[in-house]
């Protein structure tokens, strides 16, 4: 069953909550709470899957108001549930927003929580949205590598010439960076399949490759992920780019570009992207924390006219 499916199911399961209010409302912000979390887009972000979280996270919201007659107590999940799921809004307006959003939507429940004091025995009703505390973690944790990659010695150099890169492609083949002279690569660098900010970027690049295209630049990921579900996944995501598989993650720490932290017990990579001018000449390496040189094209424009006037 494909994940968005499971979404709709979930979003079904919180509509079907929902009418346990006319039975029993503690009941029903129980399991619409349940079905909000199933519903997370963690692992497959894509629109139809976003649709099924807002529309579970909105169900739960209508039973804690239908349950506890309090606007401001049902609207307490709202800010931290919206900005739990990345998305190309929140991505487009850069670091600050991208990652400041979860703890932004925390202070506005507590706030909205507090607004709504004393909320009596309905109060429990909204204690699970305590745990989101957990992404303010994560989101210091992400910070804390990015620092920590920053000042980190840098083993590619800029205006010097790329090492070599063969990596095998998701669909199979091979693809060699010595053999792409003549026009610019772009190789962008992604933590893998299950990153949410990384399948908003993927979405971006999608849009953005034929433009690339039209200014002879080539759209190359480079992802540890391989297998039947990572070529699933890209079909699912529309993905029609150059898809590699870094196993492992061999050639981003072979590069300089891996992350401290690890998923399942394997190294990832940095977000980051370089640009590669016809010569083979490494252009630009970005920061992981400056999320504008993903999405912002007419950046990324500018940079291959730079590069094409130093080479």
């Amino acid at each position: 069953m494909r994940r968005s499916a499971k979404s709709f199911i979930s979003l079904g399961g919180a509509l079907a909550g929902l009418l346990l209010v006319l039975v029993h409302p503690p009941a029903a912000v129980a399991v619409t709470f349940v079905a909000t979390v199933m519903a997370l887009p963690m692992n497959h972000n894509v629109p139809a899957s976003r649709a099924a979280y807002y529309g579970s996270l909105f169900c739960h919201a209508a039973a804690i108001y239908y349950g506890s007659g309090s606007l401001l107590l049902a609207a307490v999940p709202l800010p931290i549930g919206l900005a739990a799921c990345p998305n190309e809004f929140l991505l487009r307006r850069g670091p600050a927003v991208a990652l400041g959003a979860a703890p932004i939507g925390f202070v506005l429940s507590l706030l909205l929580f507090a607004l709504a004091w004393p909320t009596g025995p309905w109060g429990f009703a909204v204690a699970p949205w305590v745990l989101s505390v957990l992404m303010l973690r994560q989101m210091y944790s992400i910070w804390r590598s990015y620092d920590a990659f920053m000042a980190r010695p840098k083993l590619l150099k800029l205006g010097q010439p790329m090492p070599p890169l063969r990596l095998p492609q998701r669909d199979g083949g091979e693809f060699d960076l010595a053999e792409q002279k003549g026009r610019f690569t772009l190789l962008c660098f992604l933590r893998g399949d299950w990153c949410p900010m990384c399948h908003v970027m993927m979405r971006l690049f999608r849009k953005e490759a034929p433009r690339l295209a039209q200014h002879n630049v080539q759209l190359v990921s480079v992802s540890p992920d391989a297998g039947p579900a990572a070529q699933a996944f890209a079909r699912d995501l529309g993905l029609d780019y150059t898809m590699l598989v870094d196993e492992h993650a061999r050639l981003a720490a072979d590069w300089g570009v891996l992350d401290k932290s690890e998923h399942n017990g394997d190294p990832v990579p940095m977000p980051v992207f370089m640009l590669v001018d016809p010569n083979g000449i490494l252009r630009f390496l970005s920061r992981p924390d400056d999320f504008s040189t993903f999405v912002d094209k007419t950046r990324v424009l500018a940079l291959v006219e730079d590069a094409a006037k130093a080479a």
